[in-house]
């Protein structure tokens, strides 16, 4: 299913997704010669939602310096600085996978 159509039907937005493909938790696809668009297993993406591998993803997000509490009071995590990472975005929450520019 193209990543936003499984965006909308699990309920997670498209960053979401973008974020577990990047921490490689889940395979994307592409159908070469047909469009550009991703493609991804709704149940592997249904399956991840259900049981996280909290342990892994916040491994990989800890390794850079910290850059102060999140901008969402509720979350409790702290801002991470990922430039360094292939694929990683500027700066990144530990706990809820927001990302945030300077």
């Amino acid at each position: 299913m193209p990543l936003s159509e499984a965006a909308s039907d699990i309920g997670v937005h498209r960053a979401t997704i973008h974020r577990y493909i990047r921490l490689g938790l889940l395979k994307r696809y592409r159908a070469k010669g047909v469009d550009r668009r991703t493609y991804v297993d709704v149940e592997a993406l249904r399956e991840l939602r259900r049981n996280p591998p909290l342990v892994e993803a916040t491994v990989t997000l800890n390794m850079r310096a910290d850059h102060g509490p999140c901008l969402d009071a509720s979350c409790g995590g702290t801002i991470r600085d990922r430039r360094g990472e292939p694929g990683g975005a500027p700066m990144q929450c530990d706990r809820c996978g927001a990302l945030y520019t300077r």
